[in-house]
């Protein structure tokens, strides 16, 4: 006696076979602790903070990468270092950063035309972008607000309407200079 042929069991093995393997190459190389997609779609990155340049731009390397990357922080504008508040904005985001022990985590929105990694950046969760702002060390940048993350350009306008309403950083002044004003009176 012949015995039967089971196709029902042999396309359940292959269709679960074709799952594993299209699994399995979805989530290759991906390593929680370096580079991942968000469920937004958007590059997100621990990374160690080597050199702040002012109070909206720094270099990091990110985790198991060893060249060097400049991190542009999306949506705030923040004084250029030859302006009034330049130093001062610097040091607050020198002072967030060191009080996570120079360990950022960067949400990429884009890479500009510097080639540098415009992002969100968070450390231990607290949104340094909106803290730079809170705490009138920097503007919200109009210009990029629709790029922020969903939500973080409305928090970013009520922050700045805070340090405004509290003379903070550089509020202290009657009318500050906006940083895009000063590059067009100043150019390199």
């Amino acid at each position: 006696m012949q015995k039967r042929y089971n196709y029902k069991s042999t396309l359940f093995w292959l269709v679960l076979a074709i799952i594993v393997l299209l699994v399995a190459w979805f989530f290759q190389g991906t390593d929680p602790s370096q580079n991942s997609r968000s469920s937004t779609g958007k590059k997100e990155v621990n990374a160690k903070v080597v050199r702040i340049s002012d109070g909206d731009t720094f270099e990091v390397i990110f985790d198991g990468k060893k060249e060097k990357k400049r991190i542009r922080m999306l949506a705030i504008d923040a004084p250029e270092l030859k302006m009034k508040g330049g130093a001062e904005s610097k040091k607050s985001l020198t002072d967030l950063i060191k009080k996570c022990d120079n360990r950022v985590f960067v949400q990429q929105a884009y890479e500009d035309q510097y080639k540098r990694v415009v992002g969100k950046v968070l450390c231990d969760g607290q949104d340094l972008n909106l803290e730079q702002i809170k705490n009138g060390h920097a503007w919200l940048y109009e210009r990029h607000r629709k790029d922020a993350f969903a939500g973080d350009g409305t928090k970013y306008a009520e922050a700045q309407k805070y340090a405004k309403e509290h003379n903070l950083g550089l509020w202290k002044e009657k009318n500050p200079k906006a940083p895009w004003e000063w590059r067009k009176e100043n150019p390199r």
